[in-house]
């Protein structure tokens, strides 16, 4: 299992990451030597201070208003800075819809990180977690999404659909970095 990293942990330079994504989303792709996904990170500037997007992107029980292809979430356990939460969503993979049940528990270091890990569910394997950092003046965040999706393990038919087009997995991780991170921007921004 990969853990969430940090990129001030990497040593980015945070004033270029701020440059770039004044320009759009960014997004990083991680794979490993043989060329399997580990990781994809979307990142954007929210119009708001690092504590305003902590409250929405903590908000779990919201989710289901605002995030993408989400149906149903809800707090299953809570304790101290750890949450599990339960989702269902609804992907569409190739011209099949398929539904997804499973639980992810967020461990919180508060204010600006956030590493999430699945407990149990239909998938194998969902790893990622938010990193919020405060730009120059303090007054916007830079939100950064990280997610890892095992989609082989949906099933025979999205096992399928992805042995006939591989790609598909690295675009709809990509795609779901870049919607949730969109959704995290505009549901913040409409709350200030």
């Amino acid at each position: 299992m990969n853990e969430f990293r940090s990129l001030r942990d990497e040593g980015i330079d945070i004033q270029t990451l701020e440059k770039l994504a004044g320009k759009g989303e960014l997004i990083t792709i991680e794979e490993d030597s043989s060329g399997n996904l580990q990781n994809v990170t979307a990142g954007i500037i929210i119009d708001a201070p690092v504590s305003k997007v902590w409250q929405i992107v903590t908000d779990y029980n919201r989710y289901h208003d605002f995030m993408p292809q989400t149906k149903r979430v809800r707090i299953v356990k809570q304790s101290g800075d750890t949450a599990e939460v339960e989702y269902n969503l609804k992907l569409a993979v190739s011209v099949v819809g398929i539904g997804i049940d499973y639980i992810l528990r967020h461990t919180h270091q508060k204010p600006d990180r956030i590493h999430f890990e699945l407990v149990s569910g239909d998938l194998a394997e969902v790893r990622g977690g938010w990193e919020l950092i405060p730009t120059a003046g303090g007054e916007k965040t830079l939100a950064f999404y990280s997610i890892f999706t095992d989609l082989k393990s949906l099933g025979r038919v999205a096992s399928f659909a992805l042995k006939q087009e591989p790609s598909m997995e690295l675009a709809i991780n990509v795609s779901s970095a870049v919607l949730i991170v969109k959704a995290m921007k505009e549901r913040t921004e409409s709350y200030i």
